[in-house]
């Protein structure tokens, strides 16, 4: 009985994690990606609303993958290691895929940039047009 009641601890705060992860990246995220695409507030939404299925139908399945492997507990200590072990490991899948994501749109966002003048590549100089600023002289 003690491995159901794990189990069920495991996937409910799994389950719980994942979906308040998804909430806050497509919260905060929006502004992102108006960004990376340029205003355009229908492709941001659509995206935005394909990353988060996305992002559930992974880790859910990850989550749910996830219970039957690992050392079945058979006393409370073991079944603490057992949770915090496999919570642990969804947390770091979590992190994993947020800079995954983050790295992606920073790539998108900065495509553009090979048109820019590379930082150490030669300048064509403007002459400067020399200014005359009058001085009182008080004699």
């Amino acid at each position: 009985m003690l491995i159901v009641w794990t189990q069920a601890i495991y996937l409910v705060a799994s389950v719980a994690m994942t979906v308040y992860v998804a909430h806050t990246l497509k919260t905060n995220g929006r502004v992102f990606l108006l960004k990376t695409f340029k205003g355009d507030e229908s492709i941001t939404d659509s995206i935005n609303n394909l990353l988060v299925m996305g992002f559930y139908l992974i880790n859910v399945g990850w989550v749910l993958f996830w219970t039957k492997y690992g050392t079945k507990p058979d006393d409370l200590e073991s079944a603490m290691e057992f949770v915090t072990s496999k919570v642990g490991i969804v947390i770091l899948i979590l992190g994993v895929m947020h800079f995954f994501n983050l790295r992606l749109f920073w790539k998108i966002q900065h495509k553009g940039d090979g048109d820019r003048p590379k930082k150490n590549a030669p300048q064509q100089k403007v002459p400067v047009q020399p200014t005359y600023i009058p001085v009182d002289k008080k004699d």
